[in-house]
């Protein structure tokens, strides 16, 4: 009988450590966990995890610009068709999206905007900051007014091939610059330099009746945008718009065969210049760097382009006009 009772509790002892086991050791569950990232201009995020639970964050952040006399300011413009602005400026802001998904969470190094920005820079302007400390991988000309109104003012005509250059102005009128100031104006503007070493001035601070003009083609343009960095002084002599010193911006589809901006900024005597520009004395100038924007139009992602900047004394030839370039690219600046 006595083994009989420690038999029994011995199969009761088991039996327990079996209901133990059983309700305290799950068996092991496969899962995985997917993160799925997307990517707007208007700076919203959403990121959603998968796995045994599921967790849903979402944070938005608005925007804002401050214009100071040493602030950077931006204008954005979206190229559709030809453009022809004169001391206006019209802004428009285009959203774009990308998505990527991983199998685990992405690297904060390797999100996909930091890669397309990386791509971009890799196929954008050649020397787009200049900080070969030359002119390489761009075109630069210019040439002597002729005393042409601001309407009859091409770039092209001021580049080799065209009916107003002169190769000796073009290699003595713009030249490379290191940080400093205006020679002019001085400290009523920002450093000539925007970022890193060097810049390029566009034409030089002495009259004449001369133009000068920087240009550069880039192919199969894949980025969203083009970005870029400029300071202008325009000396003004009492003229009209048309006869005063100017600037122009001008980007060409090479592919489709048309303009696609055209930004005139002009000296004029009646003031006809935009809230950006100060004036001291004679000068009309840019009290901080701008920075223009372009948005590449859908259907033009991957076409060939051209953009020139040119600056130009007065038609009569008693003022001055010059510009700084910085920072050429397809990123945010």
């Amino acid at each position: 009988m006595a083994l009989g009772a420690l038999t029994t509790l011995a199969a009761l002892a088991a039996l327990a450590i079996n209901i133990y086991l059983l309700t305290h050791i799950a068996a092991p569950v496969n899962g995985c966990m997917t993160t799925v990232t997307t990517t707007t201009s208007t700076s919203t995020t959403t990121t959603t995890s998968t796995s045994t639970s599921t967790t849903t964050s979402t944070s938005t952040t608005t925007a804002t610009t401050t214009t100071s006399t040493s602030a950077t300011t931006a204008t954005t413009t979206t190229a559709t068709t030809a453009t022809t602005t004169t001391a206006t400026t019209a802004t428009t802001t285009t959203a774009t999206t990308s998505t990527s998904t991983s199998t685990t969470t992405p690297d904060p190094g390797l999100t996909v905007p930091f890669l397309f920005y990386k791509a971009c820079a890799a196929i954008s302007f050649a020397n787009g900051d200049f900080e070969s400390g030359t002119s390489a991988g761009w075109t630069v000309g210019g040439g002597s007014r002729n005393g042409d109104i601001t309407d009859n003012i091409y770039p092209d005509d001021y580049l080799p091939g065209g009916s107003h250059y002169s190769l000796t102005i073009a290699n003595t009128h713009s030249s490379i610059v290191t940080h400093g100031y205006d020679p002019v104006l001085g400290t009523l503007m920002p450093n000539i330099v925007f970022r890193g070493s060097y810049s390029w001035r566009v034409e030089d601070t002495v009259n004449g009746g001369y133009g000068s003009v920087l240009s550069q083609a880039v192919h199969n343009y894949s980025c969203t945008d083009i970005y870029f960095a400029w300071l202008a002084a325009l000396e003004n002599g009492g003229h009209t718009a048309e006869q005063s010193s100017v600037m122009i911006i001008e980007v060409k589809d090479l592919t489709v065969g048309d303009v696609i901006l055209r930004r005139v900024y002009n000296a004029g005597g009646s003031g006809g210049i935009d809230s950006r520009f100060n004036q001291s004395g004679s000068y009309f100038y840019t009290p901080s760097w701008e920075i223009e924007h372009l948005v590449i139009n859908s259907t033009r992602i991957g076409n060939s382009f051209t953009l020139s900047a040119l600056a130009i004394d007065c038609s009569l030839t008693g003022h001055s006009g010059r510009i700084y370039l910085d920072s050429f690219g397809g990123v945010p600046l």
